[in-house]
C-alpha cells in the first residue's frame, strides 16, 4: 500500500527534513530551497506551504494554487501531505503512518503532530504541483477513515464528517451519471468548456 512504501521511505533516510512526492507530481522551482531556509530561520518541527492544482482539458494544462488553514485540522485535513515537509524526528518519535488506513493517513499523522503541540510553520509560497486524478480523489474511503481518525481523537466535529461521506456517495453517484451522458450524447467539448470555465 501507499503508507507502507512510505514507512519504508522514512526509515530508510538519513536527512533532517523529510517530505513525500507523488510519481506525477512535482516541485515548483526554487521550492526545497525555500522550505530549508525556513527551517533554519523558524527552528519548526514541520513547515507547509501552497498547493498548485493540476488538470489537463482537451490539450491545454490549466493550473489554479490552492491554500491551507491549519486552523480546520481538527475536523478536515486542513493542510497539503504534498507540501508539507516535516523533520525526521517527528518520524521517528511518531512512528509513521498507520498503516490501517488505505489513504488518508497522511491526515492521521499530521493531525497526531498537531495534537502533540509539535511547531508548524506556513510558508505563503507554492511549492508544489499537483495533479489531478489519484485514487483518494475519487474515492469516498478516506472520508470514512477520516470519520474513524476523528473518533479516534474524540474530536467533536466527527458527526460532520459522517455527513460528508454521504455527500461524497452523492456528488460520485452525480459524477458518474454526468460521464454517461456525455459519453451517449458526445458532450465532451460541451464538458469541458464548463471545466475551462471553472479553471481558466
Amino acid at each position: 500500500g501507499i503508507y507502507s512504501a512510505m514507512n519504508k521511505g522514512w526509515r530508510k533516510s538519513t536527512g533532517d527534513i523529510i517530505a513525500m512526492l507523488n510519481a506525477d507530481d512535482y516541485y515548483l522551482e526554487g521550492a526545497i530551497s525555500k522550505v530549508v531556509t525556513s527551517f533554519i530561520e523558524f527552528k519548526s518541527d514541520i513547515v507547509y506551504g501552497n498547493l498548485t492544482k493540476c488538470r489537463e482539458i482537451g490539450d491545454k494544462v490549466y493550473l489554479k494554487e490552492i491554500f491551507p488553514n491549519i486552523e480546520v485540522m481538527e475536523r478536515v485535513m486542513g493542510i497539503f501531505h504534498p507540501s508539507t515537509f516535516v523533520s525526521k524526528k517527528v518520524y521517528d518519535e511518531l512512528e509513521g503512518y498507520n498503516e490501517a488506513y488505505k489513504l488518508s493517513s497522511d491526515y492521521d499523522f499530521i493531525l497526531r503532530a498537531y495534537n502533540k503541540k509539535y511547531s508548524f510553520q506556513y510558508l505563503n509560497k507554492s511549492l508544489t504541483v499537483f495533479r489531478i486524478g489519484g485514487q483518494s480523489n475519487t474515492d469516498c474511503t478516506s472520508y470514512k477513515e477520516a470519520h474513524q481518525i476523528l473518533i479516534k481523537n474524540k474530536s467533536i466535529y466527527a458527526p460532520q464528517m459522517k455527513k460528508a461521506i454521504y455527500r461524497c456517495y452523492f456528488k460520485r453517484g452525480f459524477k458518474q451519471i454526468i460521464i454517461t451522458l456525455v459519453k451517449v450524447f458526445g458532450l465532451q467539448s460541451l464538458l469541458n468548456k464548463r471545466l475551462i470555465k471553472k479553471w481558466g
